[in-house]
C-alpha cells in the first residue's frame, strides 16, 4: 500500500511497516492508518567455508623429496604413452592429496579482503595466550601487538597494490585497460 506525504512524496511502506486502515473516527472526513513495525527476522552473517589448498613452502619441500626418492620405474615401464600418462598423473593425484592436501577455511562476511588466514592465526594466538596465561608470558610476549599490526598493514598495502591498482587503470567506458 502506498501513501502520499505533503513534504517526502510517495513512500513504500510495507517493507518496514504493516499498514492498516482504521473507521473515521467521530464525524471526520478523515480515515486513521495504523501502522505496526514488522517483525525483524535476524539475519546472522553467514560464515563461508572455502577449501584452499596447503601451500607452505614445508608442504611443496616434503613433495619435492617425494618426488626424488620415489620409484619411477612403474610409470616408465608402461608399453604406450597413454597407459603411461595415466600412472604418472594418478602418481601424482596421489601426492598431491597427500602432501598438498585442501583444507577448509572460515570466511567471515566481515572480514577485509587483506585479512589472511595467516594473519587471523597470529591473532587467535596472541588472544589464547593471553587468556590461558598472564600477560607477562613469554608466548604472549613472543605475539606483540606492534608484530601483528605490522603484518596487517603489510598485507593491506599488498592487497591495494596488487588488486587496486589494476582497477585504477581499467577504463570503465569499456572495461579494459588505459593503455
Amino acid at each position: 500500500m502506498k501513501f502520499k506525504t505533503r513534504d517526502c512524496g510517495i513512500l513504500d511502506w510495507p517493507k518496514l511497516f504493516d499498514l492498516s486502515q482504521l473507521p473515521k473516527i467521530g464525524s471526520s472526513d478523515h480515515f486513521s492508518i495504523l501502522s505496526k513495525p514488522m517483525t525483524k527476522v535476524e539475519n546472522k552473517p553467514t560464515v563461508r567455508k572455502i577449501k584452499i589448498q596447503d601451500m607452505r613452502d614445508s608442504a611443496w619441500r616434503t613433495l619435492g623429496r617425494w618426488m626424488t626418492q620415489k620409484d619411477w620405474s612403474s610409470v616408465l615401464n608402461a608399453t604406450t604413452c597413454e597407459e603411461k600418462l595415466n600412472k604418472l598423473m594418478s602418481e601424482l593425484h596421489f601426492a598431491k592429496d597427500k602432501f598438498l592436501p585442501q583444507r577448509t577455511v572460515r570466511k567471515h562476511p566481515t572480514d577485509h579482503p587483506w585479512i589472511t588466514n595467516k594473519i587471523k592465526k597470529w591473532i587467535f594466538k596472541r588472544q589464547t595466550a593471553f587468556i590461558r596465561q598472564s600477560k607477562d608470558s613469554t608466548i604472549y610476549k613472543f605475539w606483540p601487538r606492534n608484530k601483528v599490526q605490522r603484518k596487517i598493514k603489510a598485507a593491506k598495502k599488498h592487497y591495494y597494490q596488487n588488486r587496486v591498482a589494476d582497477v585504477e587503470q581499467t577504463n570503465p567506458e569499456n572495461g579494459r585497460n588505459k593503455s
